[in-house]
């Protein structure tokens, strides 16, 4: 297997040693060639650039692919991953150390059967405020999509390179994720959805919250991309079977 690993970054310098370490010790478990992308947003505050850069002179599998700041957005930050990734099987999670990377051997397990398998978070260990407007942001995204799964932005996803070669993603939010799942979906790609452990953040605050409530101009920008999603589904047919 060759893997392709990346993971969004914003300042998380106190993450990225037990991130990379971690990310090291699975890939060297599971693949016979593998590559850990860091995509950095250029206007993190901290040390995660240059210290990142430490990490990459001293392995080459560790890669830094710099998101510019005019380009911002996690959406953004997706796309670059997947658009990074050299290798057949793409994987994806957050800088942040809430999952367990190690859970990927269950995902991975899974892909010879599925095109997609996404993990969902059996118990989520974010704040209350968080979990009660997630609880509500899927529920409307499975009346509105039909997408059928507990938890569409969970940052752990698994899936054959292909599949983001033969999708066109337009989100620059978290609606990414749901967008994918979607689109896949449409598309006649084969999902499958797994429990996962769900850790509490320990170092540094989201990007997206603020006091454990979801910044208002997040909320936002998602619905605003919720509505492109609709109109875009509606101008372009993706209800048709993969070749």
């Amino acid at each position: 297997m060759k893997l392709s690993l990346f993971f969004p970054a914003y300042n998380e310098e106190e993450s990225l040693p037990k991130l990379l370490k971690d990310a090291t010790r699975l890939c060297k478990e599971v693949a016979d060639d593998y590559e850990i992308i860091l995509v950095i947003l250029e206007t993190s505050k901290d040390n995660t650039i240059p210290l990142a850069k430490k990490y990459a002179k001293k392995d080459s599998h560790i890669r830094i692919v710099i998101q510019k700041a005019n380009d911002r957005g996690v959406g953004r930050a997706y796309h670059i991953g997947f658009q990074s990734a050299r290798y057949e099987i793409v994987m994806f999670s957050d800088a942040d150390n809430q999952f367990d990377l190690q859970e990927f051997k269950k995902l991975l397990k899974l892909l010879p059967q599925y095109d997609f398998v996404t993990g969902y978070r059996k118990k989520r260990m974010d704040p209350f405020p968080r979990r009660f407007i997630a609880f509500f942001y899927n529920l409307l995204l499975n009346i509105l999509y039909g997408m059928r799964v507990r938890d569409a932005d969970c940052a752990m996803k698994a899936f054959k390179r292909e599949l983001v070669q033969r999708i066109t993603l337009r989100s620059r939010t978290g609606m990414i994720c749901p967008e994918l799942i979607i689109k896949a979906r449409r598309l006649g790609y084969k999902i499958k959805e797994i429990p996962v452990t769900h850790y509490p953040r320990t170092a540094a605050e989201s990007a997206f919250a603020s006091g454990g409530f979801v910044k208002p101009k997040i909320i936002l920008g998602q619905v605003k991309e919720m509505l492109a999603l609709s109109k875009d589904l509606r101008t372009h047919n993706y209800d048709r079977r993969k070749k």
